[in-house]
């Protein structure tokens, strides 16, 4: 048996980790003050996904100090009691690999209506494009100092996930 935590609420279920490979037909669906949203395609049950990256607002890239936790209990609490349950699909936060954002962040600044068909498309793209740089991402080998990153930044960077809203 599950047993609340001490504010009442059950506790959430573990994070689970997107394979980007098993997606195809990825497209840019828009852009707020907050996120990016990207779709895809499963590629065996051909279920379309919305993914929600958050960006900085100064700079308009990726950010790796996401609120996904935030915005998810928002939704939940404050959003789905609106709707009906046929019009809104219940958010989740999941992770994904940095490489895979790093790609992914250059869908944006594609051709408008530009679809990418599979990720490896991604890899001749030139990486200057990208809304998640690489290099602006820390390198530490110290334990400690993945874990204070890990902390600081919101994402788990000695496997290098980032949290992306699902």
């Amino acid at each position: 048996m599950v047993r609340p935590r001490k504010n009442g609420r059950l506790p959430s279920p573990p994070i689970m980790v997107v394979d980007v490979s098993l997606y195809r037909s990825f497209c840019f669906r828009g852009e707020g003050r907050a996120n990016i949203v990207i779709s895809a395609k499963h590629r065996h049950t051909n279920n379309r996904i919305v993914w929600r990256f958050a960006k900085t607002r100064k700079s308009g890239e990726l950010s790796l100090k996401t609120k996904s936790m935030v915005v998810g209990e928002f939704m939940e609490t404050m959003v789905s009691p609106l709707l009906h349950s046929n019009y809104l699909v219940k958010p989740r936060t999941v992770e994904m690999r940095v490489e895979d954002v790093h790609q992914l962040a250059k869908i944006p600044k594609l051709e408008a209506n530009s679809k990418v068909e599979d990720i490896s498309e991604l890899e001749s793209v030139c990486s200057s494009i990208s809304l998640l740089p690489l290099p602006s991402i820390p390198q530490f080998t110290l334990g400690s100092d993945i874990d204070n990153l890990s902390r600081d930044v919101g994402c788990n960077v000695e496997k290098r996930y980032m949290p992306v809203i699902e």
